[in-house]
């Protein structure tokens, strides 16, 4: 029996092949590349690369067509070799610069572009940082639809190299029961074996580097996701630059206790702190299991932040940039500018990054998070340093946002450091209402939720002050960025109701997801 397409769609498709599945012949097919379409797939064209998109490409312009191409920067001439070619755009690969950018330098790393952890190595650092700082002004300028956002110059570390102090290397199978080591490339599940890595903390990648050498001295195998066998999935270290520590996590689809003790004592004596071992049976994508537990050494790593020393659970999120957590926190503070007697509230405190290190500068700080990792650090790092004007929430931010105006004076200030996609209409709809601070600090990793969620906070009545981009991840398009809102005035009866019809509309709605983005390892 043959699956029969429709002569309809064979008009505008072409036949490239044929499977069976479940006995059926079912004919393979793809859609008719348009005549509008000015290449060919294996064709050698020569243009101008007019822009960087959110990644290592450029986009380079055939007339109006667009193809992206890795390793292109913005106003060169170059030669590229068409890979693919949709009706709207199509994917090239660099033969040769015609005419080379004057921002353009060399990659530091052998494996820049294979590897899919940097994108921008090959744009000198001021370029890269006027790129961050405009791909922020953009963002805003276009949601609020004006020009003049106060967007200041994008910052970032003296040293670009060696900053991110936690290491992803996933594992898979490689010839003659091999093991290979590396990142997982673009757009693909392959992975790049990896020999180096110039923007990971040298010990931290040196902790890596020894556990895949024991787990392959152990004869453990890698886990192959096809077939689904094989034991070691990834291997997770976290280093902490304040305290010389590292802590090395065994990502694992079983857990053969004997043989993951002895890379564990293999780990100890090659100069690790402490081993975790975390069970994971989900796809590809997650590099975690839902626990991680400890079988040798120490279970936890302390790392200091502006003289606030924080307990940080092997598994839990924390800044993986040492100079990144003490920019934020540090720039957070300078924008909030509170009073000595001031209340704050830090939602989406996490493990107490902003909340713990502003508790010296105020009167008062109730932190709020819904993590059980999370809060048991916090709480841990309150208890080290007696902080008394410390208060951790365990609740989600809507649920204590509903108590948090009854029968008190407002507060200061609130932060918001929420995920990648940004905050709920609902969560933004009660802090101006409700709680009414009378500045808002809006620390974002993702320049598009930041735009979007402005602009609600300008319609709800508070004014965009200034917005500092941070380059917490050199040679990648990835950027922070911290706000400032200032309240204007309080909202009259006419606009309070419209609120609250606003408020009862996105009930249980969620903010818009951005397109999938792999954050750094």
């Amino acid at each position: 029996m043959v699956h029969r397409v429709p002569e309809s769609l064979l008009r505008r498709q072409v036949v490239v092949g044929s499977v069976r599945r479940r006995g059926i012949l079912v004919r393979l097919s793809m859609k008719r590349v348009s005549s509008t379409v000015p290449v060919q797939v294996g064709e050698i064209v020569e243009a101008t690369c007019t822009a960087l998109g959110d990644g290592p490409d450029g986009l380079v312009r055939v007339g109006g067509y667009v193809l992206f191409v890795p390793g292109v920067l913005p106003d060169e001439r170059v030669r590229v070799e068409v890979l693919s070619a949709g009706r709207k755009h199509g994917r090239g690969r660099l033969v040769e610069i015609v005419e080379p950018s004057p921002a353009r330098v060399a990659a530091r790393c052998p494996h820049f572009l294979d590897c899919g952890g940097c994108s921008l190595q090959h744009l000198a650092v001021p370029a890269q940082l006027l790129r961050k700082a405009e791909r922020v002004r953009a963002a805003l300028a276009h949601q609020l639809a004006r020009d003049d956002v106060p967007v200041e110059p994008c910052v970032g570390p003296d040293d670009r190299w060696g900053q991110r102090n936690k290491v992803a290397l996933h594992l898979a199978p490689g010839p003659d029961g091999t093991i290979i080591a590396g990142h997982v490339a673009p757009r693909s599940a392959r992975v790049v074996p990896i020999t180096e890595c110039a923007v990971v903390d040298p010990e931290a990648f040196r902790l890596a580097r020894e556990a895949v050498d024991a787990i392959r001295s152990r004869g453990l195998t890698a886990w192959d996701p096809d077939s689904d066998a094989g034991i070691v999935r990834a291997v997770v270290v976290r280093a902490a630059r304040a305290t010389g520590r590292g802590h090395v996590i065994l990502v694992v689809r079983n857990a053969p206790r004997a043989r993951l003790l002895a890379v564990a004592n293999a780990l100890l004596a090659a100069g690790a702190h402490g081993v975790s071992v975390s069970v994971n049976d989900g796809p590809f994508s997650r590099l975690l299991g839902p626990e991680v537990t400890r079988i040798a050494g120490e279970r936890d790593l302390d790392e200091e932040v502006l003289g606030v020393r924080f307990r940080v659970s092997a598994g839990a999120f924390f800044q993986t940039s040492h100079w990144g957590a003490e920019a934020i926190a540090r720039t957070v503070a300078e924008l909030l500018d509170p009073p000595g007697d001031a209340v704050v509230h830090d939602l989406f405190a996490g493990g107490g990054l902003i909340g713990l290190t502003l508790a010296s500068r105020v009167g008062r700080v109730l932190m709020v998070e819904e993590n059980p990792q999370a809060i048991a650090d916090a709480e841990a790092t309150v208890q080290r340093h007696g902080m008394r004007n410390v208060a951790v929430r365990d609740l989600p931010v809507e649920r204590a946002l509903t108590f948090l105006a009854r029968g008190q004076q407002p507060p200061f200030g609130v932060v918001l450091d929420p995920p990648r996609a940004g905050c709920r209409p609902s969560v933004l709809l009660r802090i101006t209402e409700d709680v009414a601070p009378r500045r808002i600090v809006y620390v974002a990793c993702d320049p598009d939720s930041l735009a979007r969620d402005a602009e609600l906070l300008e319609r709800r009545g508070y004014r965009l002050v200034t917005v500092r981009p941070l380059d917490v991840f050199p040679h990648t398009h990835h950027v922070e960025a911290v706000a400032l809102f200032e309240a204007r005035a309080k909202l009259d009866p006419k606009r309070r109701r419209l609120y609250r019809r606003a408020l009862r509309n996105t009930a249980g709605s969620t903010a818009p997801q951005p397109e999938a983005d792999r954050p750094p390892d």
